[in-house]
């Protein structure tokens, strides 16, 4: 257990770290790993070379054990406030729910408390389906007993009627922002991770010509997972020169 809490605020350390390089749009979904290996500092209590009774490892994390490192480092402090402020608004309008319905006060309490011991329990830990599940239940709970008593100022055909002259104009708009997003964020993206993953079987079949021919390709693009294609282009150099190193090498025993 001792060993576990050393690990844990080493890795906070590490995160931090990271944390100071990308503070505002982050290192990108599911790249903790990249930052951490750059800020990796074995000398941390816990973190280095971890030995047992029949085998030795080195620990490392594809996660910093902490909900707000993990979502800052990912999307950014910004995000980190937004996620913040949804909860703080969600748990505020279930206390205000109570005060207009005394009689709810046991329902909205036990989903106050799961909200807060989600909250609490991710401070040292991350989530995974079954909490995700779990969440997204509660929230959608919490959405349906502040709806049912909230009153409605603006009806729904009020609204309609105020937009509809402007349809055509919301309408394309947002189309062009779909197709912007969709190309940027996801062509884009599934492309070059395609090139990357051909890259890594042209690099096992030993043809780095073409694999590197395909890392240079994939490094002159921009995209949203620029730090994810820099990894795994790292990866296929170092794997490409080592190959290279053992052929050298044995070219020079068989002259020898």
């Amino acid at each position: 257990i001792e060993r576990i809490g050393e690990s844990r605020i080493s890795v906070w350390k590490v995160s931090l770290a990271t944390l100071k390089e990308k503070p505002i749009f982050g290192w990108g979904p599911e790249n903790f790993k990249i930052g951490f290996d750059k800020h990796y500092d074995s000398s941390l209590p816990g973190i280095g070379l971890k030995i047992t009774q029949n085998e030795s490892e080195v620990e490392w994390w594809d996660r910093a054990h902490n909900f707000l490192l993990d979502t800052a480092i990912s999307s950014g402090i910004p995000s980190l406030l937004l996620f913040l402020a949804f909860f703080g608004i969600l748990l505020w309008k279930l206390q205000q729910l109570k005060i207009k319905k005394p009689e709810n006060q046991i329902i909205v309490n036990g989903v106050q408390a799961t909200l807060i011991g989600y909250l609490v329990t991710n401070l040292a830990s991350f989530d995974i389906f079954d909490t995700y599940l779990l969440l997204f239940l509660i929230i959608g709970y919490s959405f349906l007993l502040i709806s049912e008593e909230s009153e409605v100022k603006n009806k729904p055909e009020a609204i309609y009627q105020k937009i509809y002259p402007h349809g055509k104009i919301i309408m394309a708009s947002s189309l062009l922002i779909l197709i912007w997003f969709i190309f940027f964020f996801n062509i884009k993206p599934i492309e070059t991770t395609k090139d990357l993953n051909d890259a890594f079987n042209y690099e096992r079949q030993n043809k780095c010509e073409k694999a590197l021919e395909l890392v240079n390709e994939i490094n002159s693009k921009s995209t949203i997972i620029d730090d994810y294609l820099a990894f795994g282009s790292v990866k296929i150099i170092q794997n490409c020169n080592s190959k290279q190193t053992s052929t050298s090498s044995q070219l020079e025993e068989t002259m020898v």
